[in-house]
Protein backbone atom coordinates (compact mmCIF):
# COMPACT_ATOMS: atom_id res chain seq x y z
CA UNK A 1 0.00 0.00 0.00
CA UNK A 2 1.35 3.25 -1.06
CA UNK A 3 1.60 5.35 2.05
CA UNK A 4 -1.14 8.51 2.44
CA UNK A 5 1.05 10.52 5.38
CA UNK A 6 4.05 12.52 5.28
CA UNK A 7 6.85 10.70 7.94
CA UNK A 8 8.07 12.96 9.49
CA UNK A 9 5.05 15.06 10.20
CA UNK A 10 2.62 12.68 10.03
CA UNK A 11 0.67 15.22 7.97
CA UNK A 12 -1.01 13.94 4.45
CA UNK A 13 1.29 13.64 1.63
CA UNK A 14 1.12 14.98 -2.16
CA UNK A 15 -0.58 11.79 -2.98
CA UNK A 16 -3.39 12.46 -0.16
CA UNK A 17 -3.76 15.87 -1.67
CA UNK A 18 -3.98 14.93 -4.84
CA UNK A 19 -7.38 12.42 -3.85
CA UNK A 20 -8.54 14.97 -1.76
CA UNK A 21 -8.39 17.88 -4.48
CA UNK A 22 -10.37 15.29 -6.56
CA UNK A 23 -13.28 15.08 -4.27
CA UNK A 24 -13.36 18.78 -3.93
CA UNK A 25 -13.38 19.31 -7.49
CA UNK A 26 -16.15 16.84 -7.81
CA UNK A 27 -18.31 18.66 -4.92
CA UNK A 28 -17.57 21.84 -6.39
CA UNK A 29 -19.05 20.78 -10.23
CA UNK A 30 -21.96 18.99 -8.77
CA UNK A 31 -22.94 21.13 -5.83
CA UNK A 32 -21.63 24.30 -5.93
CA UNK A 33 -19.23 24.03 -2.86
CA UNK A 34 -16.57 26.22 -2.69
CA UNK A 35 -12.77 26.04 -0.70
CA UNK A 36 -10.22 27.87 -0.33
CA UNK A 37 -6.92 26.24 -1.05
CA UNK A 38 -3.45 27.95 0.32
CA UNK A 39 -0.02 26.97 -0.35
CA UNK A 40 2.42 27.29 2.95
CA UNK A 41 6.35 28.39 2.96
CA UNK A 42 8.35 28.72 5.31
CA UNK A 43 9.94 31.99 4.79
CA UNK A 44 14.14 32.05 3.84
CA UNK A 45 14.22 27.81 5.08
CA UNK A 46 17.29 27.12 3.19
CA UNK A 47 19.13 29.72 5.13
CA UNK A 48 17.47 28.06 8.40
CA UNK A 49 18.62 24.66 7.50
CA UNK A 50 22.51 26.18 6.49
CA UNK A 51 22.74 28.13 9.49
CA UNK A 52 21.34 25.53 11.82
CA UNK A 53 21.72 22.02 10.40
CA UNK A 54 19.53 19.43 8.92
CA UNK A 55 18.35 18.30 12.52
CA UNK A 56 16.90 22.05 13.41
CA UNK A 57 14.92 21.93 10.30
CA UNK A 58 13.37 19.20 10.67
CA UNK A 59 12.57 19.88 14.50
CA UNK A 60 11.24 23.73 13.04
CA UNK A 61 9.12 21.46 10.77
CA UNK A 62 7.66 19.41 12.66
CA UNK A 63 7.22 22.58 14.97
CA UNK A 64 5.27 24.47 12.04
CA UNK A 65 3.26 21.39 10.74
CA UNK A 66 1.89 20.86 14.91
CA UNK A 67 1.00 24.55 14.86
CA UNK A 68 -0.83 24.53 11.49
CA UNK A 69 -2.85 21.45 11.83
CA UNK A 70 -3.26 22.16 15.33
CA UNK A 71 -4.59 26.04 14.35
CA UNK A 72 -6.91 24.89 11.45
CA UNK A 73 -10.33 24.20 11.86
CA UNK A 74 -12.55 20.86 12.24
CA UNK A 75 -12.66 20.35 8.26
CA UNK A 76 -9.43 21.99 7.24
CA UNK A 77 -7.07 20.01 6.16
CA UNK A 78 -3.25 20.47 6.29
CA UNK A 79 -0.86 18.50 4.03
CA UNK A 80 2.83 18.67 3.65
CA UNK A 81 3.86 18.35 0.05
CA UNK A 82 7.56 19.79 -0.18
CA UNK A 83 10.65 20.15 1.91
CA UNK A 84 9.35 23.26 3.31
CA UNK A 85 5.85 23.75 1.59
CA UNK A 86 2.73 22.81 3.06
CA UNK A 87 -1.18 23.33 1.55
CA UNK A 88 -4.19 23.92 3.67
CA UNK A 89 -7.57 22.93 2.48
CA UNK A 90 -10.43 25.51 3.58
CA UNK A 91 -13.53 23.97 2.68
CA UNK A 92 -16.70 26.81 2.17
CA UNK A 93 -14.12 29.65 2.52
CA UNK A 94 -14.01 32.47 0.56
CA UNK A 95 -11.00 34.12 -0.55
CA UNK A 96 -12.05 36.78 2.41
CA UNK A 97 -12.17 34.35 4.89
CA UNK A 98 -9.16 32.05 3.66
CA UNK A 99 -7.04 34.59 4.34
CA UNK A 100 -8.19 35.08 7.68
CA UNK A 101 -7.59 31.95 8.48
CA UNK A 102 -4.19 31.75 7.32
CA UNK A 103 -3.54 34.82 9.21
CA UNK A 104 -4.65 33.35 12.16
CA UNK A 105 -1.90 30.39 11.32
CA UNK A 106 0.80 32.71 10.23
CA UNK A 107 0.80 34.51 13.77
CA UNK A 108 0.84 31.53 15.64
CA UNK A 109 3.52 30.42 13.69
CA UNK A 110 5.63 33.70 14.73
CA UNK A 111 4.58 32.75 18.16
CA UNK A 112 6.60 29.69 18.17
CA UNK A 113 9.36 32.29 18.25
CA UNK A 114 11.73 29.52 16.16
CA UNK A 115 15.19 31.68 16.11
CA UNK A 116 16.30 32.54 12.83
CA UNK A 117 19.27 34.84 12.90
CA UNK A 118 19.41 35.34 9.01
CA UNK A 119 15.78 36.52 9.17
CA UNK A 120 14.46 39.99 9.06
CA UNK A 121 12.28 39.32 12.01
CA UNK A 122 14.75 37.18 13.70
CA UNK A 123 12.55 34.21 13.56
CA UNK A 124 11.16 31.91 11.40
CA UNK A 125 8.08 32.89 9.75
CA UNK A 126 5.73 31.57 7.26
CA UNK A 127 4.10 33.37 3.42
CA UNK A 128 1.14 31.84 1.84
CA UNK A 129 -0.65 32.45 -1.12
CA UNK A 130 -4.11 31.84 -1.62
CA UNK A 131 -6.87 31.03 -3.81
CA UNK A 132 -10.40 29.64 -4.14
CA UNK A 133 -12.30 26.70 -6.21
CA UNK A 134 -15.58 27.48 -6.88
CA UNK A 135 -18.64 26.66 -9.80
CA UNK A 136 -17.91 29.79 -11.21
CA UNK A 137 -14.08 28.78 -11.72
CA UNK A 138 -13.99 25.61 -12.11
CA UNK A 139 -9.99 24.62 -12.24
CA UNK A 140 -8.10 21.66 -12.42
CA UNK A 141 -5.93 20.64 -9.24
CA UNK A 142 -2.95 21.97 -11.50
CA UNK A 143 -4.27 24.75 -11.99
CA UNK A 144 -5.71 25.71 -8.96
CA UNK A 145 -2.18 24.88 -7.14
CA UNK A 146 -0.11 26.93 -9.95
CA UNK A 147 -2.59 29.99 -8.77
CA UNK A 148 -1.53 29.75 -5.35
CA UNK A 149 2.17 29.35 -6.39
CA UNK A 150 1.26 32.25 -8.41
CA UNK A 151 0.33 34.15 -5.43
CA UNK A 152 3.19 32.69 -2.94
CA UNK A 153 5.66 34.25 -5.53
CA UNK A 154 3.67 37.58 -5.08
CA UNK A 155 4.61 37.50 -1.68
CA UNK A 156 8.56 36.74 -1.83
CA UNK A 157 8.33 40.57 -4.19
CA UNK A 158 6.73 42.16 -1.29
CA UNK A 159 8.13 40.58 1.69
CA UNK A 160 8.14 37.74 3.78
CA UNK A 161 5.95 36.65 6.73
CA UNK A 162 2.85 37.78 4.13
CA UNK A 163 -0.75 36.00 2.64
CA UNK A 164 -1.21 37.05 -0.69
CA UNK A 165 -4.22 35.98 -2.81
CA UNK A 166 -6.05 35.57 -6.38
CA UNK A 167 -8.86 36.79 -6.61
CA UNK A 168 -10.67 34.28 -9.57
CA UNK A 169 -13.35 37.18 -10.44
CA UNK A 170 -10.63 39.27 -12.22
CA UNK A 171 -7.44 37.39 -12.08
CA UNK A 172 -6.42 40.03 -9.58
CA UNK A 173 -3.84 39.95 -6.68
CA UNK A 174 -5.92 40.97 -3.19
CA UNK A 175 -4.25 41.28 0.39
Amino acid sequence: MIPLTDPLTSLGNQRLLEKDLAVYEGQVARYGMRSCVALIDIDDFKKFNDRYGREAGDKAIVAIAERLANRSRLGDSVYRVGGDEFICLLPEQSLESGALAMDRMRRSIEELAIPHEDSSSGFLTVSAGLTVLDAENLKSASELLKDAQAALSRTRNADTNQIEGVDNDDSSPSR
